[in-house]
């Protein structure tokens, strides 16, 4: 299956980028994907920490289960996922630059059981355009909390 990648400038500090970027409770403030949370760690998140959420592109809603496999504040951070249909790999790396920051999301996707023929039609037909957005959307939601919350 397919890799995303997508990359913005964000005008906030990486500890303040990774700070939105950590907090799981907040992801349906601003993650598109996600509709709201269904369940989200004690404490702080780090390696090994879980937490399932629901949400996804219609028809695709789901109830999914991740769990952070990588946590290198405030540098980089990979959370997997996903349900019966699809496993999701998502990266984040946060580089300094100039009066911020430079944010790279990387989505690898793995189609599972029944979704794995309907995939191969699906995703370069209708899928990939809509994920796309739905990444820019997200990434346009971050910047918009993050430089509003610096201002």
């Amino acid at each position: 299956m397919p890799r995303l990648e997508m990359a913005r400038e964000i005008k906030a500090s990486p500890e303040q980028v990774w700070a939105l970027l950590s907090d799981v409770k907040r992801y349906p403030e601003w993650v598109v994907f996600t509709e709201r949370m269904v369940e989200t760690p004690e404490g702080a998140l780090g390696v090994g920490s879980s937490y399932r959420e629901y949400g996804g592109i219609p028809p695709f809603k789901s109830e999914t289960a991740w769990q952070v496999t990588e946590f290198d504040a405030p540098r980089r951070q990979v959370h997997v996922g996903g349900d019966k249909q699809m496993q999701i790999t998502v990266s984040f790396e946060m580089t300094p630059s100039g009066g911020g920051t430079q944010v790279r999301q990387q989505m690898d996707f793995q189609a599972r059981g029944l979704m794995v023929p309907m995939s191969k039609i699906l995703w370069p037909l209708l899928m990939r355009r809509r994920v796309q957005g739905v990444m820019v959307d997200t990434f346009a939601n971050a910047k918009r909390i993050l430089e509003a919350e610096g201002a």
